[in-house]
Parts: C-alpha cells; sequence; structure tokens
C-alpha cells in the first residue's frame, strides 16, 4: 500500500483515529531519519578508519590501548566532528560514549595547539588529514 493509498483511506477515519494515524506516520518519518544519519555516519567513519589505520601503520582499528590505536582513534573522532557529526552519532559510529568522544576530540585540539609536545600526534594527524582531504 502507497502512502498515497493510506492517506486517502485515513479520510475515511475518524478524527481520532486519523490525529493516531498522523503522529504513527510522524514517528517513522523520524526514526526514518535517524536511521538515514546513523548510516551515513557509519559509513563515513568506516572511510575515515581505513585512513587512520592506513596513515598510523596498524591493521584494524578496535578496542586495544596501544598509543598507536588510540590517537588513530583521536583522529578519527576528530575527523567526524569537523565534518559536522554530532558525539552521540560519533560514539555511535565507534561504538564509544559521548564522553569518549569529547574527551578524544579535547586530546586531538590539544595535540595541535601543543605540536612540540606532541610530535607523533601531530604528524599522524596531519598523515590523516592529508589522505581525507580535510
Amino acid at each position: 500500500m502507497t502512502y498515497y493509498e493510506i492517506l486517502a483511506e485515513a479520510r475515511t477515519l475518524p478524527r481520532e483515529d486519523r490525529k493516531r494515524l498522523a503522529l504513527a506516520i510522524a514517528d517513522r518519518a523520524v526514526l526514518a531519519a535517524a536511521a538515514r544519519r546513523d548510516f551515513d555516519a557509519r559509513m563515513r567513519y568506516n572511510a575515515l578508519r581505513r585512513s587512520a589505520c592506513h596513515a598510523a601503520g596498524i591493521e584494524v582499528l578496535d578496542a586495544d590501548k596501544k598509543r598507536a590505536s588510540v590517537w588513530a582513534r583521536y583522529c578519527v573522532m576528530y575527523a567526524m566532528r569537523l565534518e559536522g557529526f554530532s558525539l552521540p552519532q560519533i560514539g555511535a559510529a565507534l561504538g564509544r560514549d559521548h564522553s569518549t568522544v569529547s574527551h578524544g576530540i579535547r586530546m586531538m585540539e590539544t595535540a595541535l595547539a601543543m605540536q612540540s609536545q606532541y610530535r607523533q600526534e601531530a604528524a599522524l594527524w596531519a598523515k590523516v588529514s592529508q589522505e581525507i582531504q580535510v
């Protein structure tokens, strides 16, 4: 049944039922839009993840706490934030909480502001940003 067929049939319903139907359609539209945004975030994350792994010289961007992996994740978080994704969207794409994403972004900003003390991290960001053209 198409959207227009649903609307035509809805005109025959009592007023209260039409309101409930309108709310249900609106809820579905909101959920569909959220799913599209999450999908966009995941797709962009996958592209950024590959770039960061390549630049950092690591195979997989996983949950380990090695310095190279952590900073590669921070680069991905920072790049996604620059592209306008929200903290919860970035966190969902990376499987992290939004507060972890916020911390990672702050660490990248600190590393870029204090490049003399964070030479390796700033160099990693330079490689990643060059590869993804941020």
